[in-house]
């Protein structure tokens, strides 16, 4: 990985060609930039996951979960679904995931997603 603040806002060259060499024999993407982008999910797994306050507030799910953990690549996954299991503020798991994050992916950029009910509309988000 490159130094802290090496990489601003997720450009390329955040990690060394030798290891993306590397990593290329074991998953199935062509593209040197689609395998730095399966290395930076998994750190940033592994980061997210060792942070005691994100794994028992987040789960891990989607398509990406499925490869990641539970069968062989076969599709190239550019992101990763992450959920709040606990209800409660989200300020300080957003904060906590900065902290992890950021030093080494440069400034963050959200998408913030509700699903909503048929039942009843969903309380509106809090900005």
């Amino acid at each position: 990985m490159a130094a802290p603040g090496q990489c601003q806002g997720g450009g390329g060259g955040l990690i060394p060609l030798d290891f993306i060499s590397e990593w290329k024999r074991n998953v199935p993407w062509p593209k040197n930039d689609q395998v730095e982008q399966d290395l930076i999910i998994c750190r940033a797994l592994v980061e997210i996951f060792n942070h005691t306050l994100l794994a028992e507030n987040l789960a891990f799910r989607g398509g990406t979960a499925l490869f990641k953990l539970y069968l062989p690549p076969i599709r190239y996954s550019e992101d990763i679904d992450l959920v709040q299991v606990r209800p409660g503020p989200i300020g300080p798991v957003m904060d906590a995931l900065q902290e992890r994050l950021n030093p080494w992916l440069g400034k963050p950029r959200r998408t913030l997603a509700r699903q909503g009910t048929i039942t009843t509309p969903p309380p509106p988000l809090k900005q």
